[in-house]
């Protein structure tokens, strides 16, 4: 009796140990990536002249999920809105073309009021 109370203890005690450090280590994970995300922006706004394709699509993909096109030379991704800003991408010599970077800041933007209310 004594030594399946202890072992039940045990199972108690590694169990909320278990959870701990795995909500620490999801945590810890999505705060990594959402600084690297915050980070993005954050060049994209000081210098859109200079954004990777491959940054810039990291970033559509957090905030519109996966592209609904993609595989030519263009990736359009799903806005709740139908028209301006859209969010279409096309890839140039490994960089992002200009006028397409603010038109995803513009339309991060709008969707951030939407979520904010």
């Amino acid at each position: 009796m004594i030594l399946q109370l202890m072992k039940s203890e045990y199972q108690v005690v590694f169990n909320m140990s278990f959870c701990r450090n795995l909500l620490l280590f999801l945590t810890t994970a999505w705060y990594k990536f959402m600084s690297q995300i915050e980070k993005l922006l954050a060049q994209f706004q000081s210098n859109p002249k200079n954004v990777k394709f491959t940054d810039l699509v990291k970033v559509c993909n957090h905030y519109c999920g996966e592209p609904r096109q993609q595989g030519s030379s263009h990736c359009v991704y799903k806005t709740p809105w139908a028209l301006d800003p859209r969010v279409n991408i096309q890839e140039k010599n490994g960089k992002a073309k200009v006028y397409q970077v603010r038109q995803v800041l513009e339309a991060i933007e709008k969707i951030e009021e939407m979520e904010d209310g």
